[in-house]
């Protein structure tokens, strides 16, 4: 009669811990799924809002010094990669290198223009002043 008392009480100990170890990895999965679900919630959330930055690009970009080397002139192409978002204010920055490569200053725009979703739209003739006379080179970037 003892022997059997000890096995059905070894048999209930071992359910009970099992049925405890159950609950936890249920719990645990739990956990698991709603942090899933709140990082999902989070990334569609981040996507949703505009970003110029991540939805347009620059197709084509071309620029020109005047004779005395003051004042710089930027064409250039954007189109609207965004299946949400219309822009129309589109913040620039102009960056401008010497003839050795190094970067000899900077410039930024804020663009007002809109461009729709899916549109690709031409910015004529933008005007700086050239931070450095003997800029050599240049290049654009869209900021956030």
């Amino acid at each position: 009669m003892k022997n059997w008392h000890k096995t059905t009480l070894y048999a209930l100990g071992s359910l009970a811990v099992l049925s405890l170890i159950g609950r936890v990895n249920y719990i645990d999965d739990l956990n698991q799924i709603t942090s899933r679900q709140v990082q999902q919630r989070a990334a569609v959330t981040q996507a949703s809002r505009p970003n110029a930055k991540r939805d347009l690009v620059i197709t084509r970009f071309r620029w020109q010094k005047n004779k005395v080397g003051t004042v710089a002139y930027h064409w250039f192409t954007i189109n609207n990669g965004s299946r949400r978002h219309t822009y129309l204010r589109i913040p620039v920055r102009f960056s401008y290198y010497s003839e050795a490569g190094d970067e000899v200053g900077r410039i930024e725009r804020v663009i007002v223009k809109a461009i729709k979703v899916g549109e690709t739209i031409q910015v004529d003739k933008v005007e700086t002043a050239l931070p450095y006379q003997h800029a050599d080179g240049a290049d654009l970037e869209i900021m956030e």
